[in-house]
């Protein structure tokens, strides 16, 4: 899919609409400044933050500062208070003007003023998980297994923070375990695979806990103790299995009570 615009607006009306067009899109500074630099500060950055929101990502990358992670609060306020609605229109194909679009609304309100809207559909429960899935499924189609997510797909192709732009493989967060990196990959690549990101998960649970175990006896220790409980267990079901059982207890204790009860 393409991204055929852009639109900013607040309760005033249009604030900025940006169309794009097959190729390469440029955003560059028009101003006239001879002697000074130009073209830093002029929203390229913004731009992209505001269509990986579109895609789903948090509202804050918009108001807080990359270096300080604080949020602005004058840029906060203003989206807040002037009811500041961001709308990306995909198209299937620029060319074709019958060609499938898929128009996308969301706002930085909260509760019942939150817009998630795809094609006018509102999907703002279960914390925008249902709005992440409606995109992979217009997106990316049906699929089988749901990692990597929708976002960690999209996240190797809209760069714009430092650790996307320096890094060329380890682009998402620093939590991110070398299964979920395996799956995305190979994901890529066209290669599907199971998620096995909670099989590696419990075994390393199931290292953590062989640790702390052994930090009380070591491995020998605990082998010698096994060794000697599978003992103690043979020594009992050979017990067992001599003992005389006696199949009409029941009937010779019921036959004893009523003799008892006679004698009397």
């Amino acid at each position: 899919m393409f991204i055929k615009y852009l639109k900013v607006e607040d309760n005033n009306g249009l604030v900025r609409k940006m169309d794009f067009q097959k190729g390469i899109n440029l955003i560059v500074d028009e101003t006239v400044n001879v002697g000074k630099e130009t073209g830093n500060n002029v929203g390229k950055t913004t731009v992209l933050k505001l269509i990986d929101f579109c895609l789903g990502a948090n509202p804050k990358i918009i108001y807080t500062d990359d270096e300080s992670k604080k949020e602005i609060d004058y840029v906060k306020n203003y989206l807040i208070y002037n009811d500041v609605i961001i709308t990306l229109v995909l198209k299937q194909d620029l060319d074709i003007e019958e060609s499938n679009e898929v128009l996308i609304e969301r706002n930085f309100q909260n509760r019942k003023k939150k817009i998630m809207r795809i094609n006018g559909n509102n999907l703002t429960k279960n914390k925008g998980k249902d709005f992440e899935n409606e995109l992979s499924k217009i997106i990316l189609g049906e699929r089988e297994e749901n990692k990597p997510t929708f976002r960690q797909i999209i996240a190797h192709s809209i760069r714009y923070n430092d650790d996307r732009i320096n890094k060329t493989l380890n682009v998402l967060s620093s939590f991110t375990s070398l299964a979920e990196y395996e799956s995305l990959y190979l994901y890529l690549f066209g290669i599907s695979t199971t998620d096995r990101s909670k099989i590696l998960k419990k075994i390393s649970t199931e290292k953590e806990f062989k640790k702390r175990i052994e930090q009380k006896q070591s491995e020998t220790e605990l082998e010698l103790s096994l060794a000697l409980i599978n003992d103690e267990i043979s020594s009992l079901e050979q017990k067992k299995n001599t003992l005389n059982i006696n199949y009409e207890y029941e009937e010779d204790l019921s036959n004893l009570s009523e003799i008892k009860y006679r004698g009397q």
